[in-house]
């Protein structure tokens, strides 16, 4: 289980962090934002930019969501093996001593 929420952390923060560069590359190619990069480079390569990095939004979020289900499994087969061993040991008896 350590492991399947080791990796769906590091792909959530993985697909977090394209998110954000998409988002910027999409405000630049647009002009909503202005900053030093985007003086210098044409339009079109600004909106070549944010093509690429929405497509690698969509693996990432592809990959982010597999991780995820495989952690919601993990944890519901971990919960239910506890509860199955809860239930099938009975409860501690007094010892009678003859």
């Amino acid at each position: 289980m350590d492991r399947t929420k080791r990796v769906y952390f590091c792909e959530e923060t993985g697909f977090e962090d394209v998110r954000d560069k998409s988002k910027n590359a999409e405000d630049r190619s647009k002009g909503r934002k202005k900053d030093l990069k985007s003086l210098f480079v044409s339009k079109s390569a600004l909106k070549k930019q944010a093509g690429l990095l929405s497509a690698k939004q969509e693996e990432a979020d592809i990959k982010s969501t597999g991780a995820r289900n495989d952690y919601i499994l993990s944890l519901a087969s971990t919960n239910a093996h506890q509860d199955r061993l809860e239930k099938g040991f009975p409860k501690r008896q007094e010892l009678h001593v003859l």
